[in-house]
């Protein structure tokens, strides 16, 4: 299989793909060879490339790597200021290239650096910028508190013969506690069950016992040094609670780290666990739309088949009530929405509009959800459909949240996953509310912030009116070509 398969790809290079696809032995091979998990890897080519090549696409940091093609198979696995891995090739090429550089090019190219910043920032150098000046000002943990943490002797009596819990030493040192559980994983401290949780931490695990599954609280085994908050082993299942205060960065706080809650993400898909990243926010004000999400989670919801459904067409009033009772994000502007009803019921809706990122003549799937503790067998097969036939042959897009979901849906659906990285996006909160970044343009925050300055960004002029930014998990681009 191995070698007739590379035969094909050498002899077919732009259908190899389908050719295998079409042949149930080849694919049966590809299955039970692949490194990558089947559940959220969409791309073909990298399963048969993993199977050939016995490769995962993750690196030593575990951090997924980016696939090329099967030619060239996986690239780096992110930006230099994400893993180490990348880092470290970046600093050698450019080393490399300096070395071959002469006086004048250097001069040159010092010259248009520092003209390209005085044309965008007014300033000669980054660290002459106010906004960056005030992030420099602030550490994440101070020389004093750092040295503690290295300290093994003082580590070892606070954590382990006085028995302090992670949370009393983190208030000490004006830290996040996890970072103390880091700390007391490098120092090979077997790390102790809480015993103090959230109220939201505990609330979430009763009502999973409650459907009769077992829950693991404070997880330390799965990711090594991180902790995951809520692990249930028999569906592989982690849920972190992010609250919005302690997830998110102000100047005055811990260093800022756009990866935090993405780099965890991904650790846990490399370990073969489905991690879900819920707010406090969002558990206070949508409990019953998480408590849903994770029954569909533990394969616990209603099942309804799709052939016993019929395609409509809801009214625009129909359409923002559902979304807004069953969709976490709520109600959307649309050009047209398709739903799936049952004995006259709308259990089930799709809506498109224009791509709202994308520069093509795309249309974008906008939204699709069930009606709550509902799962649609076939539902979203046979919504799309109905979209593919209003859509008239454009290509579609749309934006998986990373967060909560990993994509599998538009695998079946026939999408192809974009072979960008994924970047996380942010929201701006002061701990009890959550404003959109689009809220927070400068077009549009000098609309209702008080303390706006139109000579600042955006970020300085939040930091200064006291909120705080939450990097999310990003949102994964996948694409219909017809």
């Amino acid at each position: 299989m191995h070698a007739k398969i590379k035969d094909i790809i050498n002899s077919n290079p732009k259908k190899y793909s389908q050719i295998v696809k079409r042949d149930l032995k080849l694919m049966n091979w590809v299955n039970a060879n692949t490194l990558v998990d089947l559940e959220t890897t969409t791309t073909l080519s990298e399963k048969i490339y993993s199977a050939l090549y016995q490769t995962t696409g993750v690196c030593v940091n575990n951090s997924i790597k980016k696939f090329i093609s099967i030619t060239k198979g996986y690239g780096f696995c992110g930006h230099a200021s994400t893993c180490s891995c990348s880092n470290e090739s970046l600093t050698k090429k450019i080393s490399e290239s300096k070395t071959k550089y002469s006086d004048e090019k250097k001069k040159a190219i010092e010259s248009k650096r520092a003209s390209t910043m005085v044309l965008k920032y007014g300033k000669k150098y980054n660290s002459q910028r106010d906004e960056v000046k005030s992030i420099l000002s602030h550490h994440k943990v101070s020389n004093e508190n750092f040295e503690k943490l290295n300290d093994f002797d003082w580590l070892n009596t606070e954590y382990n013969e006085n028995q302090r819990s992670l949370v009393d030493i983190g208030k000490e040192l004006v830290i996040y506690y996890g970072t103390v559980g880091e700390y007391c994983v490098k120092h090979n401290f077997p790390i102790r069950k809480r015993s103090s949780y959230s109220t939201i931490e505990i609330e979430i695990k009763e009502f999973i016992q409650s459907h009769g599954f077992t829950v693991e609280h404070s997880n330390w085994n799965i990711l090594g040094s991180h902790e995951i908050d809520l692990y249930v082993p028999d569906k592989k299942l982690a849920i972190e609670i992010d609250g919005l205060y302690w997830h998110s960065y102000s100047l005055t706080g811990k260093k800022e780290n756009k990866m935090r809650h993405l780099s965890k993400t991904n650790a846990a898909t490399a370990n073969g666990v489905n991690l879900i990243h819920i707010t406090d926010y969002e558990w206070e004000n949508k409990k019953e739309l998480i408590k849903s999400f994770i029954l569909v989670k533990l394969g616990k919801s209603s099942k309804l088949y799709a052939r016993k459904c019929y395609i409509g067409s809801p009214s625009k009033k129909d359409e923002i009530a559902f979304l807004n009772e069953n969709h976490l994000q709520g109600s959307i502007s649309s050009e047209f929405a398709v739903g799936l009803y049952f004995e006259g019921k709308l259990v089930a809706l799709m809506t498109i509009g224009k791509s709202r990122y994308d520069k093509s003549n795309a249309k974008e799937l906008l939204r699709f959800c069930t009606l709550k503790n509902t799962v649609i067998i076939g539902g979203a097969e046979k919504l799309f459909e109905e979209v593919k036939n209003k859509c008239q042959n454009l290509p579609i897009v749309s934006y998986c949240d990373l967060s909560k979901f990993s994509g599998k849906v538009y695998g079946r659906l026939g999408f192809e996953k974009s072979a960008s990285k994924v970047t996380p996006g942010y929201f701006w909160t002061n701990g009890s509310i959550m404003i959109s970044r689009f809220k927070c343009w400068k077009s549009q925050i000098k609309k209702w912030l008080p303390t706006y300055d139109p000579t600042l960004s955006e970020a300085t002029n939040m930091f200064n009116a006291g909120y705080r930014r939450f990097w999310d998990c990003g949102q994964q681009k996948f694409t219909y070509t017809p």
